[in-house]
């Protein structure tokens, strides 16, 4: 596949423009889908509970799934540094 000049780059370009353009133009505004003797109005609030500090404290590290994390990467690290002694060892030996 050839790769593209400057005046073909230009050209794709402008075609993209063109078409973004016309999309924009055939949309409807917004102030269209309203009609003007339906009364407006404006949405509801919707309240949400908030939450408290305690529950979602970032500050405190969780202690038992720090653990849990770093016993899961010691426990890969070691099975693939065994791995690759196993596979030395293999190789040497052929």
């Amino acid at each position: 596949m050839s790769k593209k000049t400057k005046q073909e780059k230009i050209i794709a370009d402008l075609r993209r423009k063109l078409t973004l353009q016309q999309i924009r133009a055939s949309t409807i505004p917004a102030k269209e889908f309203y009609s003007p003797s339906a009364p407006v109005h404006p949405p509801e609030e919707k309240t949400t509970p908030t939450a408290t500090t305690a529950s979602f404290d970032f500050g405190t590290p969780r202690v038992d799934l720090i653990k849990k994390d770093l016993t899961k990467t010691l426990l890969l690290s070691i099975l693939a540094i065994s791995l690759e002694l196993v596979l030395y060892f293999l190789l040497r030996q052929a």
